[in-house]
């Protein structure tokens, strides 16, 4: 006999998500902070799933307030240098899987001007925004480090508690050829400087990072909430 319950809607999802977020031993002291674009960004980067949605929340807050809380405290996005210099973009467009890509490109980043530290800041402001407009739609990310001419400079400031860092916060698959590239990302999305078909103004998205720097006042939230050093 067919069921005659129905699945419960993404709004009702929603409000339901809200209501265990406010009875969580941890989570419900940041109910107020995080905004509703974002709570949706998790709800349908993880298919509705009110338990792997809340664990997830878990991670986020932890990493956020506690783990790496200093630069939550530290950096603000409308004020820190690294989201101009070209280093970390989106691109417009999913790939065949409905992935995200960030590009990374080394050589745009020159340390004496920009700290690591700023580079990290912003990359985790990127993913935020992201979560709230990009990675609801494809919740799986594709990291491209385009490290053509990285140069010692730079390279001596990856100490190993940076790397093991950044794979803490990242999983990246490394090619060595550009060739190798297209085969995991297609060539139609891509720059041509990556080997792709599209000019750099139509490859990326412009307008992220004009949302990314309109929200100091949710980090000024988060800061307000995290553990002391």
């Amino acid at each position: 006999m067919e069921s005659l319950v129905k699945p419960p809607t993404e709004d009702e999802l929603f409000i339901e998500l809200k209501t265990r977020i406010k009875e969580h031993e941890t989570l419900n002291c940041f109910s107020d902070a995080i905004d509703d674009k974002l709570l949706l960004g998790f709800l349908r980067g993880k298919k509705k799933n009110l338990d792997s949605t809340i664990s997830c929340l878990e991670k986020y807050i932890d990493m956020r307030t506690v783990k790496y809380a200093t630069f939550t405290r530290t950096y603000r996005p409308s004020t820190i240098s690294a989201l101009n210099i070209g280093v970390l973009r989106l691109l417009k467009k999913l790939d065949n899987n409905g992935r995200v890509v960030l590009v990374v490109t080394c050589n745009n980043w020159q340390p004496s001007q920009t700290p690591l530290e700023e580079l990290i800041a912003s990359s985790l402001f990127i993913m935020d925004e992201g979560i709230r407009t990009h990675f609801s739609i494809g919740n799986e990310l594709v990291v491209i480090f385009d490290c053509k001419g990285l140069g010692f400079d730079q390279a001596r400031r990856l100490t190993p508690s940076y790397v093991i860092m950044g794979l803490d916060m990242f999983l990246v698959h490394v090619h060595a050829k550009l060739t190798q590239l297209a085969d995991h990302v297609p060539a139609s999305i891509l720059p041509t400087k990556l080997g792709g078909e599209m000019l750099e103004d139509d490859a990326y998205d412009p307008l992220i990072m004009e949302r990314v720097k309109g929200n100091d006042e949710y980090y000024e939230g988060l800061s307000k909430l995290s553990a002391p050093d």
